[in-house]
């Protein structure tokens, strides 16, 4: 629910905990912190299960990288990937608990192919654009203004920063959000 949340989008949410899940993968598989691998292990796990809960897929993702990269960049040390094995318990109570929790909503959106609707609000953002040219429609108004006028079925952030800053904001909010871009490039 984004009033739990604090209006945040569930892609950011999961983004945030994905970060969080593949810090406790770090400190899993860090030799340094074996004295606190159950309690690592067990916040992982959690993490894990709120991240998979937000029901988007980018945090899967960012950790998936992580953990692929950490592989890569370590495969010396074949010794260190035996608590990979660890992890595979603890991967499927957490499928298991997700699974059941969701009453398999969760395969479903996961299964999902494309782009689960964003097209369509990359297009309302562009309608919205084109609408309102000049200022656009305000800071934070993407979300209410898509279905005020009939360019989406539900409230959602845009999940493209550009097409929301041309909707909310205009030719105006565009020029001084690249000029701030130029500005840390320098």
């Amino acid at each position: 629910s984004s009033e739990a949340s604090n209006w945040m989008s569930a892609v950011q949410l999961s983004g945030y905990m994905g970060v969080g899940c593949s810090m406790f993968f770090l400190s899993i598989m860090n030799e340094a912190e074996k004295d606190k691998l159950l309690v690592n292990i067990i916040l992982f796990a959690l993490s894990v299960t709120l991240m998979v809960l937000t029901f988007s897929r980018g945090g899967l993702y960012f950790l998936s990288a992580v953990i692929i990269l950490y592989v890569l960049f370590n495969r010396k040390y074949v010794g260190r990937f035996l608590i990979l094995f660890l992890l595979l318990p603890v991967g499927y109570i957490v499928y298991y608990y997700v699974t059941t929790t969701t009453g398999g909503l969760i395969e479903e959106r996961f299964g999902e192919e494309g782009a689960s609707g964003r097209e369509d609000l990359v297009k309302a953002g562009f309608e919205i654009f084109m609408q309102e040219p000049l200022a656009g429609v305000g800071t934070g108004n993407f979300n209410t203004q898509i279905t005020e006028r009939g360019l989406f079925s539900a409230e959602s952030g845009a999940h493209n920063e550009f097409v929301r800053a041309a909707a909310e904001h205009g030719v105006m909010g565009i020029i001084f959000y690249w000029e701030i871009g130029r500005a840390s490039c320098r």
